[in-house]
């Protein structure tokens, strides 16, 4: 958090650590639904596939045939809302959690930019 950056002390230790846990788990999520950020030189292909490219080839697979959706697209599908629900259980617990905890910590704390300083 930026607004963290040139506040010294103990008191913001805790929501500076709280801060940088909140960013880790938001970005993992977001890699989960989206796919990781690579600018590397070659492909890689990640652990587990993103929700987005697993809907999309779902997508494409079942809109592609021109025969009704047989057991090959309905499994697919399955995979997609299981995919969905297993995310949406994490979206939900870090903010019941998480998020919560660091929302009633954050604002316990004085962000004002108006920050006093010693004059030398």
């Amino acid at each position: 958090m930026n607004v963290l950056k040139d506040r010294e002390g103990e008191k913001y230790k805790d929501i500076k650590k709280q801060a940088k846990k909140v960013k880790k788990d938001i970005e993992a999520f977001r890699e989960r639904v989206l796919g990781e950020d690579y600018n590397g030189p070659e492909y890689r292909m990640p652990e587990k596939q993103p929700l987005l490219t697993n809907a999309f080839y779902t997508s494409f697979y079942i809109s592609g045939s021109n025969d009704m959706p047989g057991a090959t697209q309905d499994r697919l599908l399955k995979q997609v809302k299981e995919h969905w629900a297993e995310l949406m259980e994490k979206a939900n617990a870090f903010y019941d959690k998480d998020w919560k905890e660091f929302k009633e910590a954050a604002e316990k704390i004085d962000f004002s930019p108006f920050v006093e300083k010693e004059e030398k």
